[in-house]
């Protein structure tokens, strides 16, 4: 762990004729001595995999509908197999960039519309759209689509591609249509525009986060400009079956304070939800100071527009995950869990912190034999 001290020594040393830590000449091990090792990084006080605080129920929140989106923004509905790449992170392997790269680049994996970078990639032949797979429609509540710019954005107009009147059912060309726009979460207006196989919508400030209760059913390209050029779209994150808000009232909150005194590398939020709370019943986030922290992971796993199979329609234990950062260090942080199903609100939430991977560091020896 950091910031640690041991010592080590070396059996058969007379096997070797040469020792190193990190590089460093450490020849005093061949003949029999110890050497004392010290971890680079300050030494945690508290175990970094601990319970914290209790929940206590509490007043339904005036932002609770803020917290519940703050983890709809921060999750996805991206097919499993885009989460596993990137849970995953690049390699340095050639053949396993080579299958990934044959995996992924497969139409019978592209053409399925289960990725939303698809959306901004340029190409008209791609797209992002709700799966029916096995005559189940996986969305939540009717599904949103949310787009979320990745930084506060001045955008002038934001452009809907589709490929025909089909595709943008069930919206009608020149039908009136609304979308709501953000920077925080927390303050939305609604905007209207005219659908159709290129809808344009016009913005004209600043924006962050969107969100369109109607949509059409087969999008191919999301576009944005300001001072009639393209906006770099490289950060630009959408999906497209949780529910509105709107159809997710919540009639029960609980909420633990907490303050971390110290986050070691890796870590984060556990909340877990035990108990049945009913199919997409309960949600978590956390809030420090004005600071909305959504939860980007869930078990068992958020809705997916799935490749293959579905993925696990669960009533009971959710555990979200809510990501940490050496910001929040000494801050007081609040975390809720909001139950929304009426008949399923019997649940004991808890809160643990941990981290992936384990905080160790790790010192080098190199030996070498005669």
């Amino acid at each position: 762990m950091p910031g640690t001290t041991t010592s080590i020594g070396l059996l058969n040393s007379d096997q070797y004729t040469s020792a190193k830590i990190d590089g460093k000449n450490a020849d005093r091990l061949l003949k029999g001595k110890k050497l004392k090792l010290n971890f680079p990084g300050k030494e945690l006080k508290q175990n970094f995999h601990r319970q914290l605080n209790p929940f206590t129920e509490i007043a339904i929140p005036e932002d609770v509908e803020s917290l519940y989106e703050a983890t709809i923004f921060a999750a996805d509905n991206n097919a499993l197999e885009v989460r596993s790449l990137q849970r995953s992170g690049e390699t340095n392997i050639p053949e396993v960039k080579a299958a990934r790269d044959a995996f992924f680049n497969q139409e019978a994996f592209v053409n399925r519309g289960v990725w939303d970078k698809n959306l901004f990639d340029g190409d008209l032949e791609t797209g992002f759209w709700p799966q029916k797979k096995y005559r189940l429609d996986t969305r939540i509540e009717g599904g949103t689509l949310r787009l979320d710019l990745g930084a506060i954005t001045f955008l002038d107009k934001l452009i809907i591609t589709v490929p025909n009147e089909f595709a943008l059912q069930p919206l009608l060309v020149g039908e009136g249509n609304f979308v709501e726009v953000s920077t925080d979460l927390v303050h939305w207006e609604e905007l209207t525009y005219l659908a159709g196989q290129q809808s344009e919508v016009n913005i004209g400030k600043k924006v962050r986060y969107l969100r369109f209760r109607n949509f059409p059913q087969q999008i191919v390209e999301i576009e944005g400009l300001a001072n009639g050029q393209q906006l770099d779209r490289s950060q630009w994150r959408a999906s497209n079956l949780f529910a509105h808000p709107s159809r997710k009232q919540a009639k029960k909150v609980w909420k633990s304070k907490i303050v971390l005194n110290e986050i070691a590398d890796g870590s984060y939020l556990s909340v877990a939800v035990n108990g049945k709370h009913g199919i997409e019943g309960a949600y978590a986030a956390a809030k420090v100071g004005e600071q909305y922290i959504g939860a980007n992971n869930r078990a068992s796993s958020f809705p997916a527009n799935n490749w293959e199979f579905m993925t696990a329609r669960r009533d009971n234990n959710y555990t979200y995950f809510i990501p940490l950062d050496k910001s929040m260090i000494g801050k007081e942080m609040e975390v809720f869990v909001m139950g929304y199903d009426e008949d399923n609100l019997n649940i004991d939430p808890e809160l643990y912190i941990t981290a992936y991977p384990h905080p160790w560091k790790k010192i080098k020896l190199t030996l070498t034999k005669k």
